[in-house]
């Protein structure tokens, strides 16, 4: 069984290594930039879903960081309006790349907050049963996702 903190680290991972990538594409690199795109706007729907649905409200209620989840919710709907503004423009334009570094800073505050903060209380007061199967359920959504493309 794997531990949902342990599965939610590795997206943040993944996504920051995707938005680097995309930081590095040059030129007319723009296949390479919308695969990547994908992937990291595909993984956030998947990760932020969950966590505002399983997640955040078990955690919520093992630790009473009430105010903690309020702000990751908040940093959440940031995200994903942001997603949507980077989905309406061209790909080749700065605007663009301007969202995307907007995104990606955006994402580390959020994510340094939840390693930094949430997650460590949730580790402690979340019993390692809740734990696995939230991580259980997690990596299913997840491999649905994937499954479907």
């Amino acid at each position: 069984m794997t531990d949902i903190h342990d599965l939610l680290e590795q997206d943040h991972r993944s996504v920051k290594n995707d938005l680097s990538k995309i930081g590095l594409t040059e030129g007319e690199g723009k296949t390479e930039r919308a695969m990547l795109f994908g992937r990291v706007r595909s993984a956030l729907k998947v990760h932020m879903d969950f966590e505002e649905k399983t997640f955040y409200p078990a955690a919520r209620e093992a630790t009473g960081m009430v105010d903690q989840v309020r702000d990751g919710v908040q940093e959440h709907r940031e995200a994903k309006d942001l997603l949507a503004e980077i989905s309406d423009l061209d790909q080749a334009s700065n605007e663009w790349r301007d969202k995307v570094n907007d995104l990606a800073a955006a994402l580390d505050h959020h994510i340094r907050d939840e390693e930094e903060k949430l997650f460590p209380r949730s580790r402690e007061k979340l019993t390692a049963d809740q734990k696995n199967a939230m991580g259980s359920d997690y990596q299913k959504l997840v491999d649905e996702a994937e499954a479907t493309g």
